[in-house]
């Protein structure tokens, strides 16, 4: 995939998280309840944001060095 590709794959999954998140809210018993889900999809988040933030850097520097080398 290009860094585009996975760039929209990536809103894709984040929007789907925050959906779900959405929906946890919603069925949540209390603030406890509320303030544990939050909490929980916020490192979870995190997470994801930190793995997909490494594969664009990857795969932009390997764009740029592909971009870089001499043509024959």
């Amino acid at each position: 995939k290009d860094v585009g590709e996975k760039a929209m794959s990536y809103a894709e999954k984040n929007l789907a998280a925050s959906f779900d998140l959405a929906k946890s809210l919603v069925r949540a018993k209390d603030v406890e309840e509320i303030v544990k889900i939050q909490t929980e999809y916020v490192k979870t988040q995190m997470q994801h944001l930190n793995e997909q933030a490494k594969e664009l850097s990857q795969s932009a520097t390997k764009l740029a060095m592909d971009a870089a080398k001499p043509k024959s």
